[in-house]
């Protein structure tokens, strides 16, 4: 009977131990989608921002002030 009790209180406290380490990989890996997801939205910010002064230099040029 103790055998048995004692597998089970160990059998809980490894499952307790491998949820958390799981709960751990997930919160990671959204940290991790989070910083990319800035990242690129960064990025696209300034290509946009560079799309657009190219642009305004493009008519500026075509009107002749430069």
């Amino acid at each position: 009977m103790f055998v048995m009790f004692q597998f089970e209180e160990n059998e809980k406290k490894r499952m307790k131990a491998e949820q958390q380490r799981q709960q751990q990989k997930h919160k990671k890996q959204w940290e991790e989608l989070v910083f990319r997801n800035e990242s690129s939205l960064r990025e696209l910010e300034q290509l946009q921002v560079r799309e657009v002064t190219q642009v305004t230099d493009c008519i500026s040029w075509e009107r002749g002030e430069q």
